[in-house]
């Protein structure tokens, strides 16, 4: 808003949602619940870092088919499962050598 002083928050807003009706970004709504948009559409997953309030993307094509596999075996009764997308919650670990 600094920058551009006299775009109004909500105009941007209503353009970022716009955006989303559009397929051009994602909303992800942190543990804060705090709503935030995503750029990246290919399916991937997040990690949020409990210590920062951090999102990061997390692919895993792995563990895609192994969410997968899962629920062709374990089928939720009168649902069609469309999309899985896990939110990981964590704090990140320094390693030291």
């Amino acid at each position: 808003h600094d920058k551009y002083p006299s775009i109004a928050i909500g105009t941007v807003y209503k353009t970022l949602d716009t955006f989303v009706k559009y397929g051009v970004i994602n909303k992800v709504l942190t543990e804060g619940e705090v709503m935030r948009y995503d750029g990246v559409l290919k399916h991937h997953h997040h990690l949020y870092n409990e210590g920062n309030e951090e999102i990061q993307d997390y692919i895993n094509e792995e563990l895609d088919e192994m969410l997968k596999t899962y629920f062709e075996k374990n089928a939720i009764e009168g649902y069609h499962i469309s999309s899985i997308t896990l939110h990981i919650s964590g704090k990140s670990i320094n390693k030291k050598s």
